[in-house]
């Protein structure tokens, strides 16, 4: 009796695990496929229980060559990187200036808002499933960093990843990055890539 018991529930840690590992690897195809991606998204920064501050904005990717993210802090921005194929425009906060120069060929997008797929240990996988979510939970392969696992809520209906939080040892949240209005794979327009002005922010352009 009891080896039964035994078969039939290693049979379905198999089977959830199989299960697991289906779903990782069918967002990270996903993800590892992308030619582009559009969205608005909020990020949550906990520094500690006192310092606390939520970072909104949009991003907007063509490959690794064309991109713009646009975050704003209590409606000001604090973080602009837009690149066309021969432009690149950046915020030097600190100057109250935007600087716009020639594009380098080796430059490529910003790419902390998607997962770093090599990063986790997928060997671990934790899920817990709800109506309309998928939630996977890993550990980073490696132990030096701030945080020790990441949570990907996944739609289940599309794969598109809703939300990232970042954890530390103790699994609280230091970083959680949420997306809404999200558009994969779709056209877009040039005017999703044109320089906005930002308030009292000049433009100095470097001369080529």
């Amino acid at each position: 009796m009891f080896r039964i018991i035994y078969i039939l529930n290693f049979i379905c840690c198999t089977l959830c695990l199989q299960a697991e590992s289906e779903i990782y690897e069918k967002v990270q195809k996903k993800y590892k496929n992308l030619k582009t991606f559009k969205a608005e998204v909020t990020s949550e920064v906990v520094i500690s229980e006192a310092v606390k501050f939520n970072l909104k904005g949009s991003i907007c990717f063509k490959g690794k060559t064309t991109w713009k993210v646009r975050m704003l802090k209590d409606k000001e921005v604090i973080f602009y990187n837009l690149a066309d194929e021969q432009h690149h425009w950046v915020l030097d906060k600190k100057n109250k200036r935007v600087i716009k120069s020639l594009r380098q060929k080796e430059q490529q997008a910003p790419m902390r808002f998607f997962p770093a797929f090599d990063q986790y240990d997928s060997t671990k996988i934790k899920v817990l499933n709800t109506e309309d979510f998928h939630t996977l939970e890993l550990p980073f392969k490696k132990k030096d960093g701030p945080f020790r696992f990441i949570k990907l809520k996944i739609s289940k209906k599309d794969q598109v990843i809703q939300q990232m939080s970042f954890l530390d040892a103790k699994k609280k949240v230091g970083m959680k990055i949420t997306f809404s209005a999200v558009a994969i794979n779709r056209e877009l327009k040039k005017t999703d890539f044109t320089y906005e002005p930002i308030k009292d922010i000049e433009l100095k352009t470097i001369k080529e």
